[in-house]
């Protein structure tokens, strides 16, 4: 997960420490949504709500998931999920 953890480093108006926080709420987020680094339309919206989440003013590794599970439809992450393993699983298939 760390290699999409530059998502929330181009975002220069967070500390280093804040943005260590995020990064800990992003891998933690993905792996409770089961997302895999192949899921990466879906890790660059995680990654966007993450960042909103910090500017609104909470930063925690404990804090974001909790809000970002509050404030996302978490089904419809589940979804682009299984969207994305299929296609995936199709393009295998066609090779």
């Amino acid at each position: 997960m760390a290699q999409h953890s530059h998502h929330l480093k181009n975002q220069g108006s967070f500390e280093p420490a804040e943005i260590e926080e995020m990064s800990a709420a992003f891998s933690g987020i993905c792996k409770l949504l089961g997302v895999t680094q192949n899921d990466t339309e879906v890790m660059d919206a995680i990654a966007s709500k993450v960042v909103s989440l910090a500017r609104k003013g909470s930063s925690s590794a404990a804090g974001l998931p909790e809000r970002f599970l509050a404030e996302t439809n978490a089904a419809a992450f589940y979804s682009a999920v299984a969207r994305n393993n299929l296609r995936r699983n199709d393009r295998m298939d066609a090779s």
